[in-house]
């Protein structure tokens, strides 16, 4: 996936055409499905791909109307990508936080499974926690936690805010994902190898207007808001940050839900 994604297609919208062969093989000797450039058996962690951002000043585009890909897919995006350092951890070390409830794909050839898709819907059970950007030092931009009432899941009252704020560093997908103002953090998956956490964030999608990130016939009468993919966060342990903000619970301890993600 490194590798082919730095490589420039002529057409983009053929990206998961150019590659279905390779797909083909991989599926025999993983025994596993393939969904959109990703594989079932291990979805959580092949979610967290991340945008990697040339020096040269050339930035990835994501065009919501050339549709190729759910936004969780890496072939989403145009520009390359590389996968989660949690590939280089042992199983053991891995842990999920979050949980896939369901995962739908809508081929545009029924009799090309490996091919190109017209739709795609991931549905996860996790935490959906309110986030929003802060300017650092220089041109730094990171995201930080919100601890308001519905992000805890419980009494006002028992929302300890921190004294300093949850820092969550930032790969974004594509530039516009910094002018985005509403925006969620799901947590996704942590490492006991390098005490860290990783998960997707998340905006909202708009009312389909002809054209849009997915197919207007699918989101028409969903009574439940549905997300896109922006780009991908990390933070030092659970544990770690605890400890240097003087809490007493957890930070991802709010309750679960189902949440869309197209």
């Amino acid at each position: 996936v490194s590798d082919y994604s730095r490589r420039s297609l002529s057409y983009p919208s053929d990206k998961l055409v150019a590659c279905a062969g390779l797909a083909e093989m991989f599926a025999r000797a993983l025994g596993t499905e393939y969904v959109a450039g990703l594989w079932r058996d291990t979805l959580l962690k092949d979610l967290l791909w991340q945008v990697v951002w040339s020096s040269d000043g050339i930035v990835p585009s994501q065009d919501p109307h050339d549709y190729r890909a759910p936004t969780w897919s890496w072939a989403a995006v145009d520009g390359e990508v590389t996968l989660s350092t949690l590939y280089d951890d042992p199983p053991r070390a891995i842990a999920a936080i979050s949980e896939v409830v369901s995962c739908t794909v809508s081929l545009q050839d029924d009799n090309v499974p490996f091919g190109a898709v017209t739709y795609a819907s991931l549905t996860l059970r996790a935490q959906l926690l309110p986030c929003g950007w802060v300017i650092g030092k220089g041109t730094n931009r990171y995201l930080e936690l919100k601890f308001a009432q519905e992000a805890w899941g419980g009494d006002k009252s028992d929302v300890h805010v921190p004294a300093e704020p949850v820092k969550l560093y930032t790969y974004m997908d594509s530039e516009d994902g910094y002018q985005i103002r509403d925006l969620w953090a799901i947590p996704i998956m942590k490492s006991d190898e390098w005490y860290g956490i990783q998960g997707l964030v998340v905006a909202e999608v708009a009312e389909p207007d002809g054209v849009s990130w997915s197919s207007a016939s699918e989101c028409t009468g969903r009574s439940r808001k549905v997300y896109r993919r922006v780009g991908l966060w990390h933070l030092q342990s659970d544990s770690y940050v605890r400890g240097a903000l003087g809490l007493d619970r957890d930070l991802f301890s709010s309750r679960e839900i189902d949440i869309e993600l197209v």
